[in-house]
């Protein structure tokens, strides 16, 4: 349609003759009898363009004018007026707001000349009109991104106080928000300060103080962006960091031992310094693995991102035990790094608010400095293994699992056992039983068929109940036994044994739930292959959770190609070789 044309004549068969002529053109043509319907009509069916008379009842061409132009959504709306008077006339409906002047009678092709000419203006200035909105439209998401840069800049800046560069732009990239909120987690903390600093600060100008202070923190910075820490606090000459939050990597504990292996030597270069200055320092670290409440402590204006916990305690602890040019460990840090690192028993110490615990000294060059540096691509820290490529193999009472060229420790499960039968075979369907049968041995402290998962005993029969009396008994003692256990634990600070105890409790727990209905009543299974199918889902399921904590990037694949039922299978997507 070339145009929308509003006619608007108390004249019937000028009316007639305008309609004939321009429908003719192509043209879309409504029709008005005077003023008040001119105007409900450009509301309701807005034209491109008024042939507006100017001698009509009710209200007259100069108000239907004045009325349009004085409206914001029609102030452009072209108008032609139609008439006969003379020149006094026209000038009073140029003021009124009309285009141009159409005379009686009108000549067509002059009539047809003129509403073009305005139509295209129209169109011209419909154009910039949609242009200015995009262009507002434009400029209002431009606003939006620069907020929004400015903010992330901004949080970048408030990042930086507490995390080694590249974590801080990680997190920013990410969005990752949650790190704000406090939570909970299993971290390896890193103590360090100076021997002999206090002794060293009363004998000292102030500037010599704050210059030892700077080559020290720069030498401990260096390596907490190498090793990317988080850094906790400082205080003087003393440093706390720890590992696996709020990026998480696999074995926090190496990590924090590797930094603390290739600090101690940078900073006894710099003692060698201040030694042959007068000033007799050294450095004492103390390493703890444990679970720490971590999140943003402070006040507005002056916050920073900390942990808490015994774990944060027992590190300082060790770090106030050691002498200079000594690395003291935790025995969960111990039992986390003896494989790969060399270490010698230091005793039992009495350290201040956890009694007696035992330590380890990290021989001196344990540890090859560097290499357990975390590459820029690798973002998590690598465990030494003869093994190459993919591989899910166990080693003592641990699984060391690789992929993607990381590589994990987890502890034994039998879920893993049973991983490591279906990796073995990709693309195969194994039935739950020949699963089952991999892991043929007693559960922990209950006389129980383990091939058909814990807590099914031998012997039930089809329909029966999914735990019976003497295995819930069973159960409940069993679940005392670790509760002793694990209140044993936290009283010596042994954070891992009291995890390892927690643990199995919440296991034992939920299998219990899914026995027992309301009202205590004893669920009844299926048959005996039910059972065996839902105990080994639940394992796989299980060790499937604990390898994504550590390694996102197996759990994600293994979650997507690894299938569970009474059939279960290993099908990825390509060819994915394992060695188990």
């Amino acid at each position: 349609m070339a145009g929308r044309v509003l006619v608007v004549d108390d004249t019937p068969a000028s009316v007639r003759l305008l309609v004939a002529v321009l429908e003719n053109e192509g043209y879309e043509v409504l029709t008005a009898e005077d003023g008040a319907e001119a105007l409900r009509r450009v509301l309701q069916d807005k034209p491109d363009l008024v042939l507006l008379d100017l001698m009509m009842p009710v209200k007259d061409g100069y108000q239907v004018c004045q009325e349009l132009r004085a409206d914001p959504s029609t102030a452009f709306l072209p108008i032609v007026m139609l008439t006969s008077a003379g020149a006094e006339e026209r000038v009073k409906a140029l003021e009124a707001g009309a285009d141009d002047f159409l005379n009686k009678p009108f000549d067509r092709a002059e009539l047809l000349a003129r509403v073009r000419s305005l139509l295209r203006i129209k169109a011209y200035h419909d154009t910039i009109g949609d242009q200015a909105v995009e262009l507002a439209k434009w400029n209002a998401d431009l606003e939006s991104r620069v907020a929004e840069q400015v903010a992330e800049l901004d949080r970048l800046t408030r990042l930086r106080r507490f995390l080694s560069p590249q974590v801080a732009d990680l997190i920013v990239s990410a969005g990752e928000d949650w790190l704000f909120d406090t939570h909970r987690r299993e971290v390896a903390v890193l103590f360090c300060d100076l021997r002999g600093f206090t002794a060293f600060t009363r004998a000292a100008e102030p500037e010599d103080v704050m210059r030892i202070l700077n080559e020290f923190h720069r030498a401990v910075g260096d390596l907490v962006r190498a090793y990317e820490a988080t850094v906790g606090h400082f205080s003087g000459d003393g440093i706390m960091v720890f590992f696996n939050d709020p990026v998480p990597c696999p074995d926090p504990a190496q990590r924090a031992v590797a930094m603390a292996l290739e600090l101690e030597p940078a900073v006894t270069e710099l003692c060698a310094k201040w030694r042959e200055l007068g000033h007799d320092l050294g450095l004492g670290v103390g390493v703890a693995l444990g679970y720490a409440t971590l999140g943003v402590m402070g006040f507005e204006g002056c916050v920073e991102y900390g942990a808490v916990g015994t774990v944060v305690n027992l590190a300082a602890r060790l770090c106030a035990q050691a002498k200079a040019g000594e690395v003291l460990v935790s025995q969960t840090v111990h039992a986390a790094i003896h494989a790969t690192t060399v270490t010698e028993p230091a005793g039992q110490l009495e350290l201040k608010g956890l009694g007696a615990v035992s330590t380890w000294r990290v021989a001196a060059g344990a540890g090859t400095t560097g290499e357990d540096r975390p590459s820029p691509a690798v973002p998590t820290a690598q465990l030494t293994t003869l093994h190459t490529g993919n591989f899910l193999v166990q080693e003592g009472e641990d699984w060391v699992a690789g992929y993607d060229g990381m590589t994990v420790r987890l502890r034994d499960a039998k879920g893993l056992a049973y991983l490591s039968r279906l990796l073995a075979a990709p693309g195969r369907e194994l039935h739950v039983a020949d699963l089952a049968a991999v892991t043929e041995r007693p559960a922990r402290g209950l006389g129980v068929d383990s091939s058909q998962g814990l807590g099914v005993r031998r012997g039930l029969g089809d329909a029966g109940e999914v735990i019976d009396e003497q295995a819930r008994r069973d159960y409940q003692r069993r679940l005392a036994d670790l509760e002793q256990e694990r209140d044993e634990a936290a009283s010596f600070g042994d954070i891992e044994r009291t995890a390892r105890a927690e643990e199995e409790m919440d296991f034992l727990t939920r299998e219990l739930t899914a026995a027992y209905g309301l009202g205590g009543r004893a669920r009844k299974a299926a048959d005996s292959g039910e059972r065996m199918r839902k105990a080994v889902t639940n394992r796989i399921k299980d060790s499937l959770t604990k390898i994504e904590r550590v390694h996102p990037t197996l759990g994600r694949h293994l979650a997507n190609a690894v299938r569970t039922g009474t059939f279960c299978s290993y099908a990825p997507e390509g060819s994915v070789e394992w060695h188990t």
